[in-house]
């Protein structure tokens, strides 16, 4: 049974479909990867899967998900939070006039140990040590590439089963990109399952284990790793070859 299932998926915005019966899944140890153009759906998909489609003005009109067997369609996000689920949203959506160790503990609202949150905090400042320094500094001030860490960090907090990233690349330096993509392996590598929605197909077709291209509101193709960085059609329109 896959940790994830999308069976049929169709979400509009008043009258835009803005994604059509789109079925998909993400199995236990995966990293997924959705890539396509700007405007197709892909980010509609996440919004969908993480409870806040409709605060942006979406609305699924039909379709299920369904996560470890149980159907989850529609659930809002502290509810998918208590699943398992974790969002690392667009645009990172730090706090900026927190500190890095406030937002961090934002992460950890449903976690009622004062020890385990401030155990998980360290583990989080381990694995991303440039924050180390800059914990008691307001997140606002740091760079694109500490704030997405920062994001990552606070979406890890709760150890989620399943991590969705949305577009984690956007708007960071090609070192930064390296980075963050380095650090989803390495989540990936000690149990974490990723959804990963990215318009730098390149970086994450190299670091998913399967893919989905997304046209115009649908899955045009997909496949596993290699199939898909084969494949001349997404050569052509993605990798540029």
């Amino acid at each position: 049974m896959p940790l994830l299932e999308v069976d049929n998926l169709s979400v509009r915005y008043g009258s835009i479909k803005a994604i059509t019966d789109v079925s998909f899944h993400v199995e236990q140890g995966e990293i997924v990867a959705i890539v396509g153009p700007n405007g197709v759906g892909k980010s509609t998909a996440l919004n969908a899967l993480s409870g806040i489609i409709e605060s942006n003005g979406g609305l699924i009109t039909s379709g299920e998900v369904r996560f470890e067997g149980h159907n989850i369609t529609g659930f809002k996000t502290h509810e998918l939070v208590q699943q398992g689920i974790s969002l690392v949203p667009e645009g990172r959506r730090i706090f900026p006039r927190m500190t890095v160790i406030e937002n961090l503990e934002m992460g950890a609202f449903t976690i009622k140990d004062k020890s385990i949150v401030n155990n998980e905090i360290q583990r989080m400042l381990d694995l991303f040590p440039l924050l180390k320094d800059r914990t008691l500094q307001q997140a606002g001030t740091l760079s694109t590439g500490e704030q997405q860490m920062l994001a990552l960090g606070r979406s890890l907090i709760i150890q989620p089963k399943l991590l969705l990233a949305d577009e984690p690349s956007l708007g960071l330096s090609p070192n930064f990109v390296d980075m963050i993509f380095e650090k989803l392996v390495e989540i990936n590598s000690e149990g974490t399952s990723i959804l990963l929605v990215e318009q730098n197909a390149r970086m994450a077709l190299e670091a998913c284990h399967r893919g989905y291209v997304f046209e115009m509101g649908k899955i045009s193709f997909d496949g596993k790793k290699d199939s898909l960085v084969n494949d001349e059609r997404v050569q052509k329109s993605y990798l540029g070859k």
